[in-house]
């Protein structure tokens, strides 16, 4: 595999052999953007399931069960790849969508982008989530190293994997990425959600997102860490406050939430319209 980037250069991965005048020439695979067009424009939205060209190891990495297909959401889309995609058709309220499912711990998709402008850029995910505890993460592959964007963003479960959400990034709330065309990799840390799109704006430059799925914003409170234990909404709300597991460990009304007789940890508090994560330390 060739890939010149701007944040990398990467290698031919070489996949099979074939004779030529008596001599042995290995092949190899290039990782290419998908779309036609070219880069995948940051500002701007990325479909998951427009990874890049390449294949396994190169563009993606697909761990498949041995009793399931190499494509378990059934969708010819990308018939090329072992990537789990399927065509969702409109139901319960939710538009006709593609997306990337049956996501397991370790598997990744690289994107090649180009970012217009060097800078500080927030991030907005539209996720659907069936399983308390799941997380993406963010990353710049280098042939020495990697520039970790997001190590592990957490997902708080919806009212399944086909309800999707809107959610803003919180951890951290903005990142910093480098003017170019580079390879940005989507990383599954932690499984138990179905991937529709990521959006990226450039902080102060205004939203370039269309998005159709209702928007989880992040609620205004403070402080965060918190010593005591104690926090205070920035207003009067019905609140809700769960484990890292989806175990609901608190509830109230008002803007206080007093968690000082919780273990110390990391919690997310969630109101009809908000959730925040939390720590206790």
């Amino acid at each position: 595999m060739l890939n010149f980037t701007l944040a990398n250069v990467r290698p031919f991965l070489f996949t099979g052999l074939f004779c030529l005048a008596g001599a042995s020439v290995l092949t190899a695979q290039e990782q290419t953007p998908f779309l036609e067009t070219g880069p995948h424009a940051i500002p701007g939205t990325i479909e998951f399931e427009d990874f890049d060209n390449g294949g396994q190891g190169i563009s993606w990495n697909e761990i498949n069960p041995a009793d399931k297909a190499p494509n378990q959401g059934g969708s010819t889309y990308r018939g090329d790849a072992d990537v789990d995609i399927e065509d969702r058709p409109e139901a319960d309220g939710m538009p006709a969508r593609r997306i990337v499912g049956y996501v397991g711990n370790g598997e990744w998709l690289e994107y090649t982008v180009d970012v217009a402008e060097a800078g500080e850029y927030s991030i907005e995910a539209v996720v659907g989530v069936g399983r308390a505890g799941a997380e993406l993460g963010l990353s710049i592959p280098g042939e020495d190293s990697t520039r970790v964007l997001v190590e592990n963003q957490y997902f708080f479960a919806t009212e399944g994997f086909n309800d999707y959400k809107t959610v803003a990034f919180d951890d951290p709330a903005t990142i910093m990425l480098k003017a170019g065309v580079q390879v940005l990799r989507v990383n599954i840390v932690n499984f138990g959600f179905n991937l529709d799109n990521i959006t990226f704006t450039k902080v102060g430059g205004g939203s370039t997102s269309v998005f159709s799925a209702p928007k989880v914003a992040q609620l205004s409170i403070s402080p965060n860490p918190s010593s005591n234990g104690r926090f205070l909404l920035d207003e009067v709300a019905d609140w809700k406050v769960y484990s890292l597991v989806g175990q609901m460990v608190a509830a109230g009304q008002g803007r206080e939430i007093d968690l000082s007789l919780l273990d110390r940890g990391t919690y997310v508090v969630r109101t009809a319209t908000a959730m925040r994560k939390v720590i206790f330390q």
